[in-house]
C-alpha cells in the first residue's frame, strides 16, 4: 500500500515537472491534490530523518547518544561545534518530547533536535547581544533583576509587573536543564517565547480588548 502511495505520489511530482499544473481545478481534486502534496512530504521528512540516524547512530541502538547527537549537530551547523549548554539543552529539549526520558534521542524526537538547534543557532547572535548588554556580573546568566531590565526595555520602557516576572522565572528556569536561579543564554529563547505569547493568550483571553495581564 505504501509503495502505490509512493509511486501515485512520484507520478504527480513527475506530471509536475514535464509541463505546469492544470488550470482548471475542482475544489475535490484540488484537496485531494493538496493532500498527496502533504503526505509526500511527510515521506520526505521521514526518510531524511531514517538516514540522518542511520548514518549517525554509530552504536547501531536506534538512539543517538551525547557525542553522537553532537556530532549531528556540528555536521548540521557547517562544522561549529555545539556549546556543552547547547548540546545539553537540546539533548533535554528533545528527549523530554516524547514523555520518555532516556537522555538519549531517538527517531521520534530527532525532528524535535534539529528544530531546537535551529532555533539556537537563528538567534545565538540576539541572545549574544542581551547577553552583553543586560549580564551586569558576567556569570553567563540573567538573574532576576537582569531578565527584569532586559523585559522593560523590549517592553518599550513599560515596568513588567513582578507576577509576570515570577511566572517567566519559574517556567523558563528549570523546566529543560537543572534550575540554577537565573536564565541561561539556551533559555532565554524560550523565556521571551513565553513571555510574547503570554501578552497573545491574554490578549484572546479578554475577546481581543485590551486588558491587563493577569
Amino acid at each position: 500500500f505504501i509503495h502505490f502511495k509512493m509511486a501515485a505520489v512520484a507520478a504527480v511530482v513527475l506530471r509536475h515537472r514535464q509541463k505546469g499544473p492544470s488550470k482548471k481545478v475542482g475544489a475535490t481534486r484540488a484537496k485531494s491534490a493538496k493532500a498527496t502534496r502533504a503526505q509526500y512530504e511527510e515521506l520526505v521528512k521521514a526518510d531524511k530523518l531514517r538516514s540522518l540516524m542511520a548514518k549517525y547512530d554509530k552504536s547501531r541502538e536506534g538512539k543517538l547518544n551525547q557525542q553522537e547527537l553532537s556530532q549531528l549537530l556540528k555536521d548540521n551547523a557547517g562544522g561549529v561545534e555545539p556549546t556543552e549548554e547547547e548540546l545539553q539543552f537540546v539533548l533535554m529539549t528533545a528527549d523530554q518530547s516524547d514523555g520518555r526520558i532516556n537522555g538519549q534521542v531517538n527517531l521520534h524526537e530527532l525532528e524535535v533536535a534539529l528544530q531546537c538547534h535551529l532555533a539556537l543557532r537563528q538567534n545565538k547572535a540576539e541572545v549574544e547581544k542581551y547577553f552583553a548588554k543586560y549580564d551586569l556580573d558576567k556569570d553567563g546568566m540573567l538573574d532576576r533583576p537582569e531578565l527584569a531590565k532586559l523585559l522593560n526595555d523590549l517592553n518599550e520602557g513599560k515596568e513588567v509587573e513582578e507576577e509576570e516576572l515570577d511566572w517567566i522565572m519559574a517556567n523558563a528556569d528549570g523546566k529543560i536543564m537543572e534550575s540554577s536561579g537565573g536564565i541561561r543564554k539556551t533559555e532565554l529563547i524560550y523565556a521571551l517565547s513565553l513571555w510574547y505569547s503570554h501578552v497573545e493568550d491574554a490578549h484572546a483571553a479578554c475577546g481581543g480588548k485590551s486588558c491587563s495581564i493577569q
